[in-house]
Order: structure tokens, then C-alpha cells, then sequence
């Protein structure tokens, strides 16, 4: 299975403890030369950092065609997410890991799945590789996920775990 990977994933899953739960299912991520310099070398001294860049399973690859990285840019991306996009079609990837909103939308267009940390908790929970969605979410959003709150109740909803309303008192 080939899975790239955008930074917010990595940086917010290494932040909480949970970067292994990225290992179990895909055996390997993939990121563009961009990602990396974003997280391991320009972050250096960030929570995370280290983990990332001595993850033997994280592997960092060149977009071969720079033109495509060019054509989303275009499109208002940043050079680090044009760079995920360009490395997912060039791989022909399985999914992409990716909370941007604006990136997500590119490659649904470009016909590439799109998992993000939230709906990867998700997946951890139904194999087993976390006993609840809840205390990752909220350690996500205390490390800087931004989740709108409708989300934030879907995703509880999908794991099982959606609030139940309060029962009326007699």
C-alpha cells in the first residue's frame, strides 16, 4: 500500500504519542523532500521532530516532475502540499494523510483517497490499535488540530462514541 503523507499527520501523531499507529497499517510512509524539510530539518528542536526523521518507515522521495508541483501551486497550494499531491499521482498512491482543507479538495479532484489524523484514529480504533477516539482527539486538538466542531461529533459518532444527549429530568 503506498500512503504519502503531508506534515500535520506526522508533527500532531508524534506530538501525542501515537506516530507508531501510522506503522501497523501502511509499513511505510512516504513523504516528499518538502515535508521533510518542513518537519525533520527545519524543525529540528519541535516535539516530533526526532521521532519523524529517525522513523526507519518514513521514507522521503523526490517529485520527479516539478511542473506538476508548479500547477498546484497555481491552484493556492503551498509548495509542501503541491509537493504531497505531485508525489501521489507520480506514486500512484493508495491514499494520501492530509487535514488541509484546501489540499484534501485537490486531491479528491485528482482522484486520490484522503485519510486525515481524525479518520486515522478512526481505523486505529476499529483494528484494535486504540481503546477510544476521544483522548487522541482532544490531545490532537490541545497540539493545534483545528476540528470543527461537527467533525469533531462525527468522528466520535463513526468510533462509537458519539455523546449521548442528556436525559430529561422526571
Amino acid at each position: 500500500m503506498v500512503i504519502i503523507s503531508d506534515s500535520s499527520p506526522l508533527i500532531l501523531l508524534a506530538r501525542i504519542g501515537l506516530l507508531c499507529l501510522l506503522k501497523r497499517p501502511f509499513q511505510e510512509i512516504i513523504i516528499p523532500e518538502e515535508v521533510y524539510q518542513e518537519v525533520v530539518i527545519q524543525g529540528g528542536d519541535r516535539p516530533g521532530s526526532r521521532e519523524i526523521g529517525e522513523a526507519p518507515w518514513v521514507k522521503m522521495e523526490r517529485v520527479s516532475n516539478s511542473r506538476l508541483i508548479e500547477r498546484y501551486c497555481h491552484r493556492g497550494l503551498s509548495r509542501k502540499d503541491a509537493a504531497v499531491i505531485a508525489l501521489a499521482r507520480e506514486r500512484r498512491a493508495d491514499a494520501v494523510l492530509m487535514d488541509e482543507q484546501r489540499g484534501r479538495t485537490v486531491c479528491r479532484r485528482a482522484g486520490l483517497e484522503v485519510i486525515g489524523t481524525g479518520g486515522l484514529l478512526v481505523r486505529a480504533k476499529e483494528k484494535g490499535l486504540i481503546p477510544e477516539v476521544k483522548s487522541a482527539l482532544d490531545g490532537l486538538i490541545a497540539q493545534g488540530l483545528r476540528l470543527a466542531p461537527e467533525l469533531y461529533e462525527a468522528l466520535l459518532k463513526e468510533a462509537g462514541e458519539a455523546r449521548r444527549p442528556a436525559e430529561p429530568e422526571e
